[in-house]
């Protein structure tokens, strides 16, 4: 039992000198109960005094436990009634995993297939309105200097027509890592939460189609799921976060409504932000960033870009938040080239949508916004999620390229061209 030290003279009770007859049995059984009374008091686990704080002890894991697949979270509450309880919610990596409403106070959790450090998050709720929290970071030994990283994989099949495809079983699928098959460590066909980063030109430009543009965003943070997340970030001379992840439905669209349109378009520091905007989302969550614009990156003279990133470092940001990225292009000027004259708007856009396995939208009339809006949601919602392991990583190597094949006729796979590994 934790914190017990060991009893003195190694558990042997002994007279200070020799005496001329044995202790009674009873006297040594008195003095052994007196001092295991001693060692409970001294121990964590020990019965709680009268003024002790409320608080709640993780019994399980324990640091060092690796959490993998079916997990036990184990509790015990301390200096509270259980009556006094609510409720307890259990977060792996932000992530809710489940509620405990009654004792026993203990919960089995799908912990995944991920190896490396993780965080354990205990919220018990009052009834009298107040809480109590409890933290454990998890660096499980032996495997904190091995690259044991899942690549996670956002999967949509569509057919001839460009409709999703769904009913697909895991062995219609074949993934290859760097030209190598792998094997799949997991696999699901059920939506996944989403931690959205909506992503909202408010340039000069778009003063007289904000209004519309506002509605619109508006109708798709109402669309998401109560366990969906958003944050909402908008960009013209500068990108800003203007609502992080989790501040809530009401705040997020109050957020949209307050925008106004003013100076240039810094559309690269835009996608960097919203890679940065969904990092603290939990390890199951699909990060998704939306992102509209009318015009390419540039400042509000027309003289320079507006970005302080480049394209290559905004998508590079965008891959290691395994962040699967959908653009929307708005207007005429989707054609004209960017400030390094070797892309259009259009296929800055769209280098960034299809690099991650999203999609870019052209589109000419602001009145199919809320269409494009849907479509995004519908697609997010027929995905599929597949994880594996990849293979180890050879000198000099930088950018690992990854194919999805479905061993059906007819069908088209999107998901992300590749993974940065340096």
């Amino acid at each position: 039992m934790g914190g017990r030290g060991k009893a003195p003279y190694d558990g042997k009770v002994m007279s200070p000198q020799p005496t001329s007859r044995p202790a009674p049995a009873i006297g040594a059984r008195v003095r052994l109960m007196a001092l295991f009374v001693v060692l409970l008091a001294l121990s964590p686990l020990g019965l709680p005094a009268e003024d002790e704080e409320a608080r709640i002890v993780v019994l399980r894991p324990r640091p060092t436990d690796l959490m993998l697949g079916p997990s036990v979270v184990s509790l015990l509450p301390m200096g509270v009634e259980d009556d006094a309880i609510e409720q307890i919610e259990v977060r792996l990596d932000g992530e809710i995993m489940g509620v405990l409403q009654q004792p026993p106070w203990r919960l089995t959790i799908d912990a995944g297939e991920q190896l490396g450090p993780r965080t354990l998050d205990i919220i018990a709720r009052l009834r009298d309105g107040g809480r109590l929290t409890a933290s454990v970071a998890l660096r499980p030994a032996g495997v904190g200097s091995v690259d044991v990283r899942l690549v996670d994989l956002a999967v949509t099949v569509v057919d001839a027509r460009g409709k999703t495809v769904t009913g697909l079983e895991q062995s219609d699928f074949q993934v290859f890592d760097g030209g190598q098959r792998v094997e799949i460590s997991r696999w699901g066909d059920k939506p996944a939460a989403l931690a959205v980063a909506l992503v909202l030109d408010a340039s000069l430009s778009m003063r007289p189609k904000l209004r519309e543009v506002q509605k619109a965003a508006r109708t798709f943070v109402e669309a998401l799921d109560e366990r969906d997340q958003v944050s909402i970030v908008a960009f013209s001379e500068h990108s800003r976060i203007v609502t992080p992840l989790g501040a809530g439905r009401h705040a997020s669209t109050e957020a949209i409504g307050s925008l106004e349109a003013r100076g240039g378009t810094a559309l690269y520091d835009a996608l960097f932000d919203a890679g940065k905007a969904v990092e603290q989302a939990g390890a199951r969550a699909r990060k998704v960033a939306v992102i509209l614009s009318d015009g390419r990156d540039e400042a509000a003279s027309g003289l320079e870009p507006g970005s302080f990133h480049t394209l290559e470092e905004a998508v590079r940001k965008a891959h290691d938040s395994d962040l699967v990225v959908f653009t929307i292009g708005l207007g005429a000027d989707l054609d004209e080239a960017d400030f390094s004259g070797r892309m259009s708007h259009a296929e800055a856009l769209t280098r960034m949508a299809t690099s991650t396995g999203g999609r870019f939208f052209r589109l000419r009339r602001l009145g199919r916004l809320t269409r494009v809006y849907r479509t995004i949601l519908s697609e997010l919602r027929h995905q599929y999620s597949i994880a594996y392991r990849p293979p180890p990583v050879r000198p000099g190597e930088k950018w690992r390229s990854i194919e999805v094949r479905v061993d059906r006729p007819g069908l088209t796979v999107r998901t992300r061209k590749g993974y940065f590994v340096d």
